[in-house]
């Protein structure tokens, strides 16, 4: 899965790779994190489990521009714990 992933992400610019611990990322662990940011913007393909074992995916693109960074600051605290 990963691999296609990262073939899907790379047409939107450098893809990289924040599986594991994130440490000020508000889902706090992540069983899959690839982050692709170009002239576009972000896009994010997260793979969340939560303590009960539940998966959770999460496709987000946070284009470039003002009114992103208003978006993508409550969108990402509504994500937390």
């Amino acid at each position: 899965m990963q691999l296609q992933v990262k073939k899907e992400l790379v047409s939107f610019g450098e893809v990289s790779d924040h599986s594991g611990e994130l440490v000020e990322h508000p889902l706090g662990f992540t069983e899959l994190y690839l982050q692709s940011s170009g002239g576009e913007g972000i896009h994010d393909y997260i793979v969340w489990k939560s303590e009960a074992g539940d998966a959770f995916l999460f496709r987000l693109r946070n284009p470039n521009g003002e009114e992103a960074s208003d978006f993508a600051g409550p969108i990402l605290v509504s994500g937390s714990k």
